[in-house]
This record gives structure tokens, C-alpha cells and sequence, in this order.
């Protein structure tokens, strides 16, 4: 699936650990694109786990926006072990 199709069913807008300067941003898809560059700096929530991207892409992680896309937490959790 295309970037630009899965922002179109990406939640991030609706979390509540969104603000209104990622949604000026236009930061989405934390999951692919990495964790909040500026903005994003509490956790207020997470709608990942039921997220249509993080199910239609199988993704295992969440909080995104604080902590990283999918790949840089599997690389995290590979170096914890």
C-alpha cells in the first residue's frame, strides 16, 4: 500500500497525545515515519494498537510519536536483550 493511502486511514490525527502543533505540522504515520520531530512531547494516550495501519502493516509496537517508528523499537528491543 501507498504512503499517501495509508495516511488517508492513519488515526494519528484523532489520538489524544496528538497537539496542534503536530496537526499544523501535518505530522502522521509516526509508525513509518518516526517519532514527533518538535512536537510531541507527552504521552496523553495511544491509538495504535487499534490503529487500521498497524494491523494492515503488522506491526507490534506503539507510541510512535514518543518513541520511534516500528523498525528503530525492534532495533531498541534487539540491543535490550
Amino acid at each position: 500500500m501507498k504512503v499517501e493511502e495509508l495516511k488517508k486511514i492513519c488515526l494519528c490525527s484523532q489520538c489524544p497525545t496528538n497537539n496542534d502543533c503536530a496537526k499544523n505540522a501535518k505530522e502522521l504515520l509516526f509508525c513509518s515515519t518516526g517519532r514527533s520531530f518538535h512536537c510531541i512531547t507527552e504521552n496523553k494516550g495511544c491509538l495504535c494498537p487499534g490503529c487500521p495501519v498497524t494491523n494492515q502493516m503488522g506491526l507490534k509496537y506503539r507510541s510512535f510519536c514518543l518513541v520511534g517508528n516500528e523498525k528503530a523499537q525492534r532495533f531498541d528491543t534487539m540491543l535490550k536483550r
